[in-house]
């Protein structure tokens, strides 16, 4: 948290983070950038979080691992 904000960080989210916690701020990191949607270009293959330094986020979520446990899950 940032005072009273929570924060979030979706990696992996496209044009259009995520924000399955209701958090007052959500970042994304994708191989696209849109820094009007908070959304920051990484590739996470090569590169570190370019968030890691920022000790603050209270949520982080990975949208490839999501859709694979949630898929498991459902049987």
């Amino acid at each position: 948290m940032i005072g009273d904000k929570m924060i979030a960080l979706d990696l992996g989210c496209g044009l259009n983070p995520k924000n399955i916690f209701n958090a007052d701020v959500v970042y994304g990191v994708d191989v696209r950038e849109d820094l009007d949607k908070n959304v920051v270009k990484a590739d996470l293959t090569t590169s570190p979080i370019p968030f890691e330094s920022i000790e603050y986020r209270d949520w982080e979520t990975d949208r490839k691992s999501t859709r694979l446990n949630s898929s498991h899950s459902a049987k």
